[in-house]
């Protein structure tokens, strides 16, 4: 996801990128979505990106495996960064911990004081939320 107002120059990019794919590139979804500022939304920009996101999606040849996949991600969430480009919660992902607070930072910590105080013993957490959300891992 990134802000809808680079929307040209983050197609551009992702065009370059995914023709190095070739025949592993199954399809690619694109859509304007219009922000719905929750806390961790990757629908919600930043006031001043505009507040609405262009989705981009692509899918890869599941034969190529996780880490394969994964490391298609970096290089499209690289070629991106500049753009403020917000991962899918539910998609394989390689940003940080560090990445997601820079993109998130007070929307991030009003989210995890949500969480703490709504499940103070972290029973609906796992690992990863614990890495890459709440910052305790």
């Amino acid at each position: 996801f990134v802000p809808l107002r680079h929307a040209a120059e983050a197609l551009e990019r992702t065009r370059l990128l995914a023709e190095s794919w070739g025949s592993k590139l199954l399809y690619s979804e694109v859509r304007a979505v219009r922000g719905d500022g929750q806390a961790l939304s990757p629908y919600t920009c930043d006031e001043d990106d505009g507040l609405d996101t262009l989705a981009i999606c692509n899918g890869l040849c599941g034969s190529l495996g996780e880490a394969r996949v994964v490391q298609a991600a970096a290089a499209l969430e690289d070629a991106l960064r500049g753009l403020r480009v917000r991962p899918h919660w539910g998609k394989l992902s390689a940003m940080t911990p560090n990445q997601l607070e820079e993109l998130y930072g007070g929307r991030l910590e009003r989210f995890r004081r949500v969480a703490r105080d709504a499940d103070p013993n972290g029973k609906f957490g796992n690992s990863w939320t614990d890495r890459m959300i709440m910052g305790t891992a």
